[in-house]
């Protein structure tokens, strides 16, 4: 009996680890707006960006986000129209990372349109501030993220800053007729971002995050180039001043 009373606990936990449901981020998207509708939604805000200005689905539970260049996301749900919920305005945010610094970079924040799981009751967003420039036979980009919570009264608090989203540099390195048989014109970098989610018991989840670095010299085939990852763990609110930054 004592062998049997284990085998079924033993199955109850593979089973309830084996149907855990996946922590994931949401990808809004996008829907598209007819002049009336976007009138319509305007009318609800502040202020509103008719040209910069997007509509984003949830798709479950079904409700829509509205975004654009004023730095700004409104939740709205629909029936018949759409009815504003909620408002969240970053005009006035902060985001103090240190970016690409020289006057040819241009530097802008923006939202990205995907919400992201702090914890099972709480979601933030990527406020996102990029920096890139171009010049002849190449060009630069970096950005870092501040994941900011998003409140139900309006208000919203820094979840956890400065974390670096992507990195790519491409420089020129072809420059005549000497040239002209190389493999790859270019010294290329780059820097990815994957985010891993999980409940380790805390008020907020553990992010799991591993950076991919690719080096690509110029002059050699692309079979040639070091990829390499490194891992980070973060939690929301816990890790200020823990985390180096890549």
């Amino acid at each position: 009996m004592m062998f049997k009373h284990w085998v079924i606990i033993s199955t109850l936990l593979l089973s309830s680890s084996l149907f855990a449901q996946e922590i994931r981020s949401v990808e809004l998207r996008e829907v598209s707006l007819s002049p009336q509708t976007l009138t319509e939604i305007c009318q609800q805000l502040p202020r509103c960006d008719t040209a910069s200005g997007t509509l984003y689905e949830r798709p479950s539970p079904t409700e829509y986000y509205f975004i654009d260049d004023h730095l700004q996301i409104a939740r709205f749900t629909k029936e018949k129209h759409y009815q504003l919920k909620q408002y969240w305005d970053f005009a006035d945010y902060v985001h103090d990372s240190e970016i690409l610094e020289g006057a040819d970079y241009n530097v802008k924040l923006y939202i990205e349109p995907k919400l992201y799981p702090l914890n099972q009751t709480k979601w933030g967003v990527a406020l996102v501030k990029y920096g890139s420039g171009a010049y002849s036979g190449g060009g630069i980009r970096e950005e870092k993220a501040d994941i900011v919570q998003l409140n139900e009264d309006g208000s919203y608090q820094t979840a956890l800053k400065a974390i670096p989203f992507y990195y790519e540099s491409l420089i020129r390195a072809c420059f005549g007729e000497k040239d002209a048989d190389s493999p790859h014109c270019h010294d290329e970098e780059e820097r990815t971002l994957l985010i891993q989610y999980r409940d380790i018991g805390k008020p907020y989840y553990q992010w799991d995050m591993t950076y991919t670095f690719t080096d690509w010299p110029a002059h050699t085939p692309k079979s040639k180039a070091t990829i390499y990852q490194e891992k980070q763990q973060v939690i929301p609110f816990e890790s200020f001043n823990k985390r180096s930054v890549p």
